[in-house]
């Protein structure tokens, strides 16, 4: 069984992220012939639902596949045809306690006697909203933007800014956006808070969130088991001959909360 050191492309960096691919890149005069397997996983630790959950997809010559073992340190991934309103996915979930302590951790994948391999996820650590806007009163008046600080994360490669009325959480609705740059302090805009594509405010209670992202999490699977969705995807991080695919994990805060309305 291979332990996969991945091969870093030297070119790209966005937002913190690195892009890693290229690596089966063929030379010149040679087909650029595709990886056998494909795979997309990521890890979500959530306190707010009191869940560590790890989800993956498995491709095969382009195809679905449910033939092979995944695991996760520990923890083999069960195989569901319908889970979490997706389609043929692999699922581990636990409590937060134990959940998955900050550092690596090896996933395998094993389809035997055909293939084998290993990836090395980095968990992030526990970390929470240490102070938003005026914390007396809470209170969010038309034009005005939430500015507030976290507590850093072990391994956070970069961090997601969120905002969901508190009615629409994990509803695949909200606001979201990276931070411009690693930190531990962001502003989210008029628009988070805003009637899309009206600028006029949306009023009501509204949960701010922090997600610390280490790798590149699969923004697709994720999205209904999110607060909010991710704002975008970032390109695979895994990239040979035979393995293609990305994977991620995502550390949440629990939530603050601000109340949107026109006056005091």
């Amino acid at each position: 069984m291979n332990l996969r050191t991945l091969c870093i492309a030297p070119a790209l960096t966005f937002l913190g992220l690195t892009a890693q691919f290229g690596c089966n890149s063929s030379g010149p005069g040679q087909p650029n012939i595709p990886a056998d397997y494909e795979l997309r996983v990521t890890l979500i630790q959530d306190p707010n639902v009191d869940s560590s959950r790890t989800i993956a997809k498995l491709f095969k010559e382009g195809a679905d596949y449910d033939g092979a073992q995944l695991q996760f340190g520990n923890n083999l991934l069960n195989f569901y045809n319908t889970k979490y309103g997706l389609d043929t996915i692999f699922a581990f979930s636990q409590d937060m306690t134990p959940g998955y302590a900050a550092g690596p951790r090896s996933f395998f994948l094993d389809d035997s006697p055909f293939y084998q391999d290993t990836i090395v996820f980095t968990v992030e650590g526990a970390f929470g909203i240490t102070e938003i806007n005026d914390p007396t009163t809470g209170i969010l008046l038309p034009g005005n933007t939430v500015t507030y600080t976290w507590s850093g994360s072990t391994n956070a490669q970069n961090y997601v800014m969120a905002a969901v009325l508190a009615d629409s959480a994990y509803r695949s609705y909200g606001y979201s956006e990276y931070l411009p740059s690693i930190g531990t302090s962001g502003a989210l805009p008029v628009e988070a808070f805003s009637q899309s594509p009206s600028p006029d405010m949306d009023t009501g209670l509204y949960n701010i969130y922090v997600y610390a992202i280490n790798g590149v999490p699969d923004s697709a699977m994720t999205d209904g088991l999110l607060p909010v969705p991710l704002p975008l995807q970032f390109p695979n991080n895994i990239s040979s001959p035979d393995l293609i695919g990305r994977f991620g994990s995502i550390q949440i805060t629990l939530i603050d909360t601000v109340r949107a309305q026109t006056s005091k």
